[in-house]
């Protein structure tokens, strides 16, 4: 018998558990480290579905905001324009555009240190859209979220 087999036979069913209980904490301990310490990718080392400028992006919503919707649901798109304001508060920064018909919303990646600008080109993941309200008088917002700066 070998030095390690003799050592677990002669401890208790109890020892023998709570040494394993206590290794695999330890290999769960291992595995998080790694992963919290990894370094952050996102959306910046995508390459964009679709290259866009402000005005163009409100216009295709504008005219059938359902297509629009569907066919940049969950894609990342690299938008070029000039910004109406940078919005911050408490917790994030986004990019703000005040279009005739439709606000374009891009919160900005908080994980990636990154100045914002109010011309450019910015890098973001599309996730959705509110329809102007036309009896309101009310614009639409299409929102981005993880935005990068270019």
């Amino acid at each position: 018998m070998s030095f390690l087999h003799k050592i677990l036979k002669a401890m208790s069913f109890t020892k023998r558990l709570l040494i394993g209980i206590l290794l695999l904490m330890i290999a769960v301990g291992i595995m998080v480290f790694i992963y919290v310490n990894k370094d952050y990718e996102g959306i910046a080392s995508q390459k964009p579905e679709f290259y866009v400028n402000l005005t163009e992006l409100e216009k295709e919503f504008w005219e059938s905001p359902e297509t629009a919707d569907k066919k940049y649901s969950g894609k990342v798109l690299e938008i070029a324009g000039v910004f109406s304001e940078i919005k911050r508060d408490s917790n994030a920064i986004h990019l703000y555009y005040k279009g005739e018909n439709y606000d374009i919303d891009i919160l900005l990646d908080k994980r990636i240190k990154q100045t914002p600008v109010k011309q450019g080109k910015v890098k973001a993941l599309y996730v959705g859209y509110e329809p102007a309200d036309e009896d309101l008088m009310l614009p639409g917002i299409i929102r981005f979220k993880d935005g990068v700066i270019k």
